[in-house]
């Protein structure tokens, strides 16, 4: 939509300078940048990229008295953030109370329990919903049942169970402490639960503001736009003797150098690679046919800088 836009502004100025008899071209020069002095930053923390993920983190460190320094390729802060649905799932027993606990529902539930389990992981994780499922039923509890447990199994079957799942259930058993941690921001969420695009059950918190920007604005609250370098893409990590991550290197849109120093770390929030496609070809074959068969609703930053960043140090892929 926004590319749409700008290509019809910039044919609208073509026509109306003809229209005023001048010629477009002599006013299609790129201008000027002129180069600032290098820079030197220090911070407890220093972040790339100011999407949701990197704003979360930054929130975070401020919120535990450390000092920040984000730095975002972009020329505005949010990235995929901010263009997204707005929903936010973590099971609720309060919002959940109202919603009708249907036997198709029971069936999806009790489907996955008499499923049989393909590791030790597996059967821990369904001993585990079933516990909290009898549980749900010898209280007689009104409305849906779900659990942390259950959100867990729910996704890792929903990805086909190639999941790390204890990476899974951190997600799963830090949602609902999370949606908390938004409403103390400021974060404002509709009083009804749904279940939203994507997602697998009624556990859909849909926030208020429009699209992503309720989330992006009450971290820009705390972490403060002083903090952020926009226009700012982060080139390479710099290591001590050790090998440990001490800083980012990075250049400005006019070509300034930067150098972020870190006291306490380095957090990589750079999104994927929905926009190289090179690079999905050589390390995600899955995810280069994705990229070319379907449509892809990212910004156009989204071109792997972290992950390159971090290979050429010798990290995992």
């Amino acid at each position: 939509g926004a590319t749409f836009t700008s290509n019809g502004i910039l044919e609208a100025a073509k026509l109306a300078l003809t229209a005023a008899g001048v010629n477009p071209e002599d006013y299609m020069t790129k201008a000027e940048t002129v180069k600032a002095e290098d820079a030197v930053l220090e911070a407890d923390i220093v972040i790339v990229g100011a999407g949701g993920a990197g704003l979360a983190a930054a929130t975070a460190a401020t919120q535990n008295g450390a000092s920040v320094v984000v730095i975002e390729k972009m020329g505005t802060v949010g990235g995929n953030s901010i263009i997204c649905g707005g929903i936010y799932n973590s099971p609720n027993a309060n919002l959940q109370a109202s919603v009708e606990m249907s036997d198709s529902v029971k069936s999806l539930v009790e489907t996955a329990l008499a499923e049989a389990p393909v590791s030790d992981e597996h059967a821990e994780l369904q001993a585990a919903v079933k516990a909290d499922y009898e549980a749900w039923q010898a209280a007689g509890a009104k409305g849906l049942f779900d659990s942390a447990n259950w959100y867990a199994l729910q996704t890792w079957n929903g990805g086909d169970k190639v999941g790390r799942l204890p990476l899974v259930k951190v997600l799963a058993n830090n949602a609902y402490p999370g949606l908390e941690w938004l409403q103390e921001l400021g974060m404002k969420f509709s009083d009804k639960i749904g279940q939203g695009a994507g997602s697998l059950y009624q556990r859909t918190h849909s926030s208020l503001d429009s699209m992503g920007t309720g989330y992006i604005n009450v971290f820009m609250n705390t972490v403060g736009a002083e903090n952020v370098l926009l226009n700012t893409k982060g080139e390479s990590l710099i290591q001590d003797e050790t090998g440990r991550v001490v800083g980012v290197k990075a250049t400005k849109f006019d070509g300034t150098e930067v150098t972020a120093k870190a006291a306490k770390g380095v957090i990589l929030c750079t999104a994927s690679i929905d926009q190289n496609k090179e690079m999905a070809k050589r390390l995600a074959p899955q995810q280069y046919y994705d990229l070319c068969n379907s449509v892809v609703l990212s910004v156009g930053t989204d071109t792997g800088d972290g992950i390159r960043m971090g290979l050429k140090l010798g990290a995992a892929f």
